[in-house]
């Protein structure tokens, strides 16, 4: 399948707007070149792997629980591989997830959407790639937050859950894109609200700034 022109507007430009307003609170607290390089790696590895998807799509119907499972597990192995290089333990790994997600599903449209023609069904088909950069961002930021957190077992249990249940509606919208792309909208959406608004701010704090705000709570 060929990558389209689609790559950029349903692809690289969302995830780069979507990143700059995500860090914008954070600044001082990542590193520059490590943003710039976990979203460049997101695409290399996003692109491999999405790719591989799309090649062995037509046989997710004699399996769909499985097909999500395996297709979520390689997806968020690869980001948990990613997050625990050595370069990026620091106070920011959270961060460095987000923006290794939202890189990694950068490509999704390319592969997934094709061309589009002017139509209804269009708007269903840009929803779909921008509602799975924001989950792909969510599953980052909870990767991250378990690394840094030394939980990685429950946190990569948890992204490889809510990966599945997105690829199970990716699959079914194959049959109904409208149901399909509004589930995935609202569910995305909220997954990234959650993230963005309760636990990110926790998971960016040091050691000294959470204990502080633990005695202010007190």
């Amino acid at each position: 399948m060929e990558i389209t022109s689609l790559l950029l507007p349903l692809g690289v430009i969302p995830a780069i707007i979507i990143l700059y307003f995500l860090i914008g609170r954070y600044e001082g607290k990542y590193k520059e070149k490590y943003i710039f390089l976990t979203f460049v790696g997101g695409i290399v590895f996003g692109t491999i792997i999405i790719l591989m998807e799309r090649i062995s799509f037509p046989s997710v119907y004699s399996n769909v629980l499985i097909f999500s499972f395996l297709f979520s597990l390689v997806e968020q192995l690869s980001k948990f591989i990613v997050l625990n290089l050595k370069i990026l333990s620091d106070a920011a790994q959270p961060i460095y997830g987000a923006s290794l997600g939202l890189g990694f599903y950068s490509s999704f449209a390319a592969f997934f959407v094709g061309e589009i023609e002017i139509n209804l069904d269009a708007i269903f088909l840009i929803i779909f790639p921008i509602s799975a950069l924001f989950l792909s961002c969510s599953l980052g930021i909870i990767l991250g937050i378990g690394i840094k957190r030394n939980e990685k077992g429950k946190y990569f249990l948890i992204s490889l859950l809510l990966g599945m249940v997105s690829w199970i509606a990716i699959i079914f919208s194959i049959k109904d894109i409208y149901i399909s792309s509004i589930f995935s909208t609202i569910y995305s959406v909220a997954i990234f609200y959650v993230i963005w608004k309760r636990y990110l701010p926790m998971a960016m704090l040091s050691r000294k700034e959470l204990k502080n705000f633990i005695k202010r709570e007190r």
